[in-house]
């Protein structure tokens, strides 16, 4: 009973995919070239903010003190 309800699943699931077109399915190369210069702007944007901010020297300072605890220093 249980193996028919999966095939059955997996069926419909299969079906539903292939009857997507394939414009709806991929991204233009134009649209993921936006998206990518609009995510790195982003990353940029955060990094720049983060170092401002100082959490750089945060982040550093955590790691100089794992990295002594792991060692067996601190």
């Amino acid at each position: 009973m249980l193996v028919k309800m999966l095939k059955n699943c997996r069926r419909t699931c299969r079906d539903a995919q292939q009857n997507t077109p394939y414009r709806e399915r991929e991204m233009s190369s134009r649209s993921r070239n936006i998206l990518r210069g609009v995510m790195i702007a982003l990353a940029a944007v955060l990094i720049g903010l983060g170092i401002a901010n100082g959490g750089l020297w945060d982040v550093l300072v955590k790691a100089i003190n794992i990295c002594t605890e792991c060692i067996g220093l601190g």
